[in-house]
């Protein structure tokens, strides 16, 4: 490996951890305000509790097939790129904020009617198995649709729900 590699990786290596450790702090601080906002709405929340109830018995999540309903783009809210693009019912492609114009194709395989194991296509490195996420459809309502992620790290990371916008 020649000096020029070697720098290169080092700073690579160097931006990955600043932005590991700025994306922890940024999520710690997000799951902050969203459990301060649950704390002030759970008193709003418990009068309806009976309405979605009856509502949770008209249809449950396992008879929607989000396979089937899940088509088109969906961008993160707040976010100008980022999101997935749903093609087919197996193939999507996630567009990163950071590189809009070089979106990575996704291999979908749905495990049930309400969650999609989504793998990498094409890595970086070939000795490396590929990216996985593993989300689940909590609502998809006209434009907006929430995936909750399920965490497949080794970090004891809080599984936060994702809002996303059809474009």
């Amino acid at each position: 490996m020649n000096k020029k590699q070697l720098v290169t990786t080092i700073i690579v290596g160097i931006v990955c951890f600043v932005l590991g450790y700025w994306l922890k702090t940024l999520n710690s601080n997000h799951q902050e305000v969203v459990s301060s906002h649950k704390d002030q709405t759970s008193a709003d929340t418990s009068s309806n509790s009976a309405n979605r109830t009856k509502q949770s018995f008209d249809h449950s999540d396992e008879e929607i097939d989000y396979s089937k309903l899940l088509k088109g783009k969906y961008t993160l809210r707040g976010a100008d790129w980022a999101g997935f693009e749903f093609m087919k019912r197996n193939t999507a492609t996630w567009t990163n904020e950071l590189f809009p114009n070089d979106p990575d194709t996704l291999r979908i395989n749905w495990i049930n009617n309400s969650t999609f194991v989504a793998t990498f296509v094409s890595g970086t490195i070939d000795e490396c198995p590929p990216n996985v996420w593993i989300k689940q459809v909590v609502s998809l309502d006209g434009k907006k649709l929430q995936l909750q992620e399920i965490n497949t790290s080794w970090v004891d990371a809080k599984e936060e729900v994702l809002t996303f916008v059809k474009e």
